[in-house]
């Protein structure tokens, strides 16, 4: 699978928290900060194009700053943009990933717009 979320706020480390999160072009990288690096796991019964293309994702992220279960849901699509949801489950302890890097996550950028 190759996606990727715009997430305005951190994700959320309460669970049942929501936090928006737009979709955003595997190939558009410029400007944005990679905010974690980890690996993802499928905890769902479709396979990710399939869920993906359903508009939800379940989904265990073991990262070095974030772990543990999250539901990625769709909420809104338009020409330009899908809105979804980042609902967190369950939050993890344990020790940093040493996967490699498939989570990703874009803070605002701070500023003003160029």
């Amino acid at each position: 699978m190759s996606a990727s979320w715009a997430i305005p706020e951190h994700p959320s480390l309460i669970p049942g928290d929501k936090r928006l999160a737009i979709r955003t072009p595997a190939q558009d990288r410029s400007g944005a900060a990679v905010w974690d690096h980890g690996t993802v796991d499928n905890l769902g019964d479709l396979p990710w194009d399939r869920a993906l293309a359903e508009g939800r994702l379940s989904l265990r992220l073991t990262g070095h700053r974030l772990r543990g279960v999250f539901v990625l849901v769709r909420a809104h699509r338009s020409p330009d943009q899908e809105q979804w949801l980042l609902i967190t489950r369950e939050v993890s302890d344990g020790s940093p990933a040493r996967g490699e890097a498939v989570v990703t996550a874009y803070p605002r950028p701070s500023g003003p717009p160029r």
